[in-house]
């Protein structure tokens, strides 16, 4: 029996796809059982965390809540990347089986199926009927280095969504059924949803397109225009409520980082390092993978490469076909508007050409955030334009050449397509078979969370965890993550993509150092263990670790563990050392914590707040100087309207040393301290105390829901003989 064309087509399309993928990955991968999943790192642990915790949890409102996984808040599973349609399959089997699957392999090679069979019948629903049109364009597709280097965030390999939206829009100008195209567009709409939400903004802008154009050429009606749109939008509500992103039970989930993970200008047409002549590749600014111009240390996100086959195309046609070009715009008008705007909104509000910021809106944020700010990452939004200009250009490819001609400029274009991403093939398969150590000794953890109910963790991840965000020494948390989840133990900490956690709160309830009998307790950072070991039952509750403190009221009970290598009897921390004229940052990365005393909260990206009228700075001098020396502090004060300055007293081992005037208007300034030689001690200890005479939340000054009573925003501190500084401008101050 003879196929239809068309399903002829669809299976030569999955047929490539197929192979496609299986030249990057091998069948164990694909089964979720090679060491890429069993000795994971990262973003796959927490993808695994979500669903296990899900498949486990019972069925409950909003159905991918799961309140034991960063409890007491609980967390949704969409904030894991867990693929929550696919978690909610596991879960159902795992309800049947008692077992779970781990079914991320197998989404990323279907991806490759689904993207080849929605572009191969998209070329056919824009009238490509040549075979070498269609096959070219489903190459074209995998081919896409956007897809290829997204490897490692499993629900953001579902491009073949875009393909879909795509072919949607073309056949709805065409059907003479509004019902079925637009439930059609609905369901893929409803699926961004419980896929990976980005893709709700790269679906819409087909269907917005293909609705308003039918509207201008009276295909249809204002009222049917206005149902049509009603019905898919409260198809994404009506999921949306369901999964728990809007509505009771839901969270805020808006972030940090538009602007930041955003696509420089010269991403599209800008080949990998490695494609160029050093002397031209020492002059830009790469990510860490030498794939894009970075000018702002997130533009890794925004990695649009075209590659050497497409921009071949697009110089051929402007060539040859600026008229058909124009042709296909003006039918088109408002699909490339609703492209623009995509394009728009991955360059930001922080415009880059290069590493030059050229056009800067960043005013503009207070306004567009509470539409956007769950979408951070803008630079992904450019994804839609690349698939709509493989089909454009391989059907004007066809309408503007001879068929053989047609043939050979495809074929070409393929071949130039492949032989330039290689190099993303080969590092996506090396990377599918690599394995990350596992270091956190599993058999004692185990033991020690199953004599628990629950596990806390002070910070929790997502206030830094206990490798204070540092990669890849946070695995080893992440460890402990994941096996927790395997033990179903409830947990207040979670690597999620959004935060919802208030630190403030965790670090107060933390130093209140409050042991429950079934609650095992985890201590990390400066901040945290400098305040507990000092108090009466330190010693008798906890146990050091590589990166903290394990406490519980049931050491005595452990006696096996007690003789494990992995927890030791604890010793009070010493004071670090301190060499003259290193720079001491405290912001997350700066690892500077540790010179931190009492009085002071978590570590941020630019630093670190005092959280008490008293805070202390303590640093041991590996040699004594033998004069005196200055102390240079860069940091910023709480200060508004009401509060417009304040004055901070500097003691140094007791003595007053300096008084800091700090001024509204002012954002991180110097200030700086002589340490005269006769305040240091033998042992070459400085305690500098730093006293705030005011104190007060951002709560309480209207500015947000943060309860810490702060005033100074520590950034980095240096200390230098005072013979290098006797020119000094701040040493006034």
């Amino acid at each position: 029996m003879n196929l239809p064309i068309s399903r002829f087509y669809i299976l030569i399309a999955l047929v490539i796809g197929a192979l496609y993928a299986l030249n990057i990955f091998d069948v164990s991968f694909i089964f979720g059982q090679s060491v890429y999943w069993t000795q994971p790192l990262g973003d796959r642990i927490t993808n695994m965390i979500g669903t296990i915790y899900f498949a486990q949890d019972n069925w409950r409102w909003p159905l991918f809540y799961v309140p034991i996984l960063a409890f007491p808040e609980g967390a949704n599973i969409i904030f894991t990347d867990s693929i929550p349609l696919l978690a909610l399959a596991a879960k159902i089997v795992y309800k049947i089986t008692g077992e779970w699957y781990n079914y991320f392999g197998f989404w990323i090679f279907a991806c490759f199926l689904f993207l080849a069979a929605f572009v191969a019948r998209t070329i056919k629903e824009g009238g490509g009927k040549d075979l070498v049109a269609i096959i070219g364009a489903v190459i074209l597709a995998l081919a896409s280095p956007a897809l290829l280097v997204r490897f490692g965030h499993a629900s953001l390999m579902a491009h073949f969504m875009i393909a879909w939206s795509f072919l949607l829009y073309l056949k709805f100008g065409r059907t003479s059924s509004l019902r079925s195209s637009t439930l059609q567009f609905a369901l893929v709409a409803s699926l961004s949803v419980v896929l990976q939400t980005y893709f709700l903004l790269m679906v819409m802008p087909f269907f917005i397109a293909a609705l308003i154009q039918s509207k201008i050429v009276k295909r249809i009606s204002l009222r049917d225009t206005i149902v049509s749109f009603s019905v898919v939008v409260a198809s994404i509500i009506f999921i949306a409520v369901i999964a728990g992103v809007i509505g009771p039970g839901s969270s805020v989930a808006s972030a940090w980082g538009f602007g930041h993970y955003s696509m420089n200008i010269f991403s599209p047409f800008l080949p990998p390092r490695e494609h160029l002549p050093s002397f031209v590749a020492k002059l830009i600014t790469w990510d860490g993978n030498g794939y894009s111009w970075d000018a702002t240390g997130g533009q890794y996100e925004g990695y649009n490469y075209l590659g050497a086959g497409l921009l071949s195309l697009i110089i051929i046609h402007i060539a040859f076909s600026r008229s058909l070009i124009q042709e296909t715009i003006k039918r088109n008008k408002l699909l490339v508007l609703m492209l623009t705007c995509l394009l728009l909104l991955a360059l930001s509000t922080r415009v880059y050409f290069g590493s030059w910021l050229v056009l800067n809106l960043e005013p503009l944020n207070v306004l567009i955030k509470p539409l956007i700010g769950h979408f951070r990452t803008s630079g992904r939004f450019f994804w839609p334009i690349y698939y709509v200009l493989i089909v454009f250009l391989v059907l004007l490819t066809f309408k503007r050449f001879s068929p053989n001609m047609a043939r050979a400029v495809i074929i070409a274009a393929v071949v130039i397509q492949l032989i330039d991403t290689q190099p993303l093939r080969h590092n996506m398969a090396q990377a599918a078979k690599q394995s990350y150590p596992q270091v956190l000794p599993k058999k004692e953890w185990t033991e020690l969370l199953n004599e628990h109910k629950y596990v806390k963790q002070y910070p929790s991840f997502q206030c830094g965890g206990w490798a204070n965000n540092r990669w890849p020494e946070n695995n080893s948390n992440m460890e402990l993550l994941l096996l927790a989840a395997r033990l179903n133990k409830p947990s207040n900490s979670a690597y999620l993509a959004r935060l919802f956690r208030n630190c403030a709160d965790e670090l107060e309830e933390g130093l209140s150092f409050k042991l429950q009998d079934e609650g095992l307790y985890i201590y990390s950072g400066r901040a945290m263990t400098r305040h507990i070991e000092r108090l009466p039952d330190f010693q008798e509750r906890c146990r050091e670790f590589k990166f903290g403190f394990v406490c519980t009221q049931k050491w005595t009970f452990l006696p096996q563990l007690l003789q494990s290598t992995e927890f030791q009897k604890v010793r009070v921390s010493p004071i670090p050392e301190y060499h003259l004229g290193d720079t001491l940052e405290f912001t997350i990365n700066g690892k500077a914590d540790r010179f931190l005393g009492d009085g002071w909260s978590v570590s941020e990206p630019w630093g670190t707040w005092s959280a008490a009228k008293e805070s202390e700075i303590l640093l041991k001098l590996v040699a004594l100087p033998r004069d005196s020396i200055v102390m240079r502090v860069n940091a910023r004060a709480f200060l508004h309207a009401n509060r417009p300055e304040k004055n901070i007293l500097v003691y140094v081992n007791g003595e007053k040393a300096a008084i800091w005037k700090y001024v509204i208007g002012e954002d991180i300034v110097t200030r700086a301290v002589i340490i005269p030689w006769k305040y240091f001690q033998k042992d070459g200890m400085i305690r500098i105390t730093l006293v705030s005479q005011v104190t007060e939340s951002p709560l309480q000054a209207g500015f947000s829901k943060d309860k810490r009573q702060i005033s100074l925003g520590l950034v980095s501190l240096t200390a230098t003989p005072i013979l290098t500084n006797l020119d000094d401008t701040h040493l006034k101050n």
